[in-house]
C-alpha cells in the first residue's frame, strides 16, 4: 500500500538474497519504492503475490504473512481474520 514501509536491504539468509534484490531493484526501477534513509517506501500500490511475499519484503527477511500481518483495529492476525470471513460465508 502506498506510503507503507520496509527494509532497505534483504537482512535474511544469503540463500534468498538473490529473488529478493531482483524484486527490490525492479521495484526501484519502476517507482513503486523509493530511498528514505534507512527504509524504503511504498511511493504506489503494489500486488504481492501472497501474503508472506509481502510481509518478507516489509521486514526484510523470510516470515509468514498470515500469522504476522494484523489488523490494526483489534490485533487479529491475516489468518484469524481470514478465517473468520469465511465462517461468515457459512451462516
Amino acid at each position: 500500500m502506498s506510503g507503507s514501509t520496509g527494509q532497505k536491504q534483504w537482512i535474511g539468509k544469503s540463500r534468498e538474497t538473490n529473488i529478493r534484490v531482483r524484486l527490490y531493484e525492479e521495484l526501484k526501477n519502476t517507482g513503486v519504492i523509493r530511498l528514505d534513509g534507512e527504509h524504503c517506501v511504498f511511493e504506489k500500490d503494489y500486488a504481492f503475490q501472497s501474503t508472506s511475499a509481502a510481509a518478507e519484503f516489509i521486514t526484510g527477511r523470510s516470515t509468514s504473512g498470515p500469522t504476522n500481518w494484523k489488523l490494526a483495529s483489534d490485533g487479529r492476525t491475516y489468518a484469524e481474520w481470514e478465517a473468520d470471513e469465511l465462517a461468515k460465508d457459512d451462516l
